[in-house]
């Protein structure tokens, strides 16, 4: 929630707006359509349309600085446009965010390692990341990923990380409460053990689908017994697709 000063602030900027959409879906052209649009305007009406485009162009400009400094959550369906250059502009979306304390990047197929080493750097407060049905994603984002030290919920669900990205996650953040490894196939026992036994804090770990049959299904009742805290839920056997989320 805003503060009441910001808000009154950003209300004011929308005051004589009532002319502004006499071209239909005006505000949604690229910007020399717009002027295209007041060009061919009657001289009389040009002067004021050109003050209510000018006028919107600040309040979006507010807006810009107030998400900048407000906004704590984000998911990649809130902020995806249609055509060329969608994740080029999430990511540049995210990196002016520098308060996220949640996001959500989940299935983006696009999304590669050298994405998360440009993003983690600039998100030191973040308690809550889903990568979760990226497949691209490798060990070598998991080296980015540990960057956000404050991580309590992490999901890496279908990525394709390794027992070595286990062993970082075990070392380098000590605050996880949650885990997502569903689908994961090239994770061992070794791997998983490693983790739950650094992990004191840890309450919930998917391991459904992950790895062989045997691991998921053996395995998976000990490892409830490795885990540090005794009260963590271990989900193992069968794939269930919610579990990506």
């Amino acid at each position: 929630i805003l503060p009441v000063e910001v808000i009154r602030h950003i209300l004011g900027f929308f005051q004589g707006f009532s002319n502004i959409y006499d071209e239909p879906d005006y505000m949604l052209l690229e910007p020399h359509k717009q002027q295209e649009v007041i060009d061919k305007l009657p001289i009389s009406k040009r002067k004021e349309n050109v003050r209510h485009l000018r006028k919107s162009r600040e309040v979006c400009k507010l807006w810009d600085n107030v998400a900048t400094h407000f906004i704590k959550g984000l998911k990649a369906g809130d902020m995806l446009e249609s055509g060329r250059g969608q994740k080029r502009y999430l990511l540049d979306r995210v990196l002016k965010f520098n308060n996220l304390v949640a996001l959500n990047l989940r299935s983006m197929d696009s999304l590669i390692d050298s994405d998360i080493a440009t993003l983690c750097p600039h998100l030191e407060e973040l308690r809550v990341l889903n990568v979760g049905g990226c497949f691209k994603l490798t060990d070598t984002a998991m080296e980015s990923i540990v960057m956000c030290e404050k991580l309590v919920h992490l999901n890496v669900a279908t990525t394709a990380i390794s027992d070595y990205a286990l062993e970082i996650i075990a070392s380098s953040l000590g605050y996880l409460v949650t885990v997502n490894l569903f689908g994961i196939k090239s994770i061992t026992g070794d791997g998983v053990a490693f983790l739950a036994q650094k992990q004191k804090h840890l309450k919930s770990l998917n391991l459904r689908g992950s790895g062989a049959p045997i691991f998921t299904h053996v395995l998976g009742d000990r490892l409830k017994e490795m885990c540090v805290n005794k009260d963590c839920e271990v989900l193992t056997g069968k794939e269930k697709w919610e579990s990506i989320y």
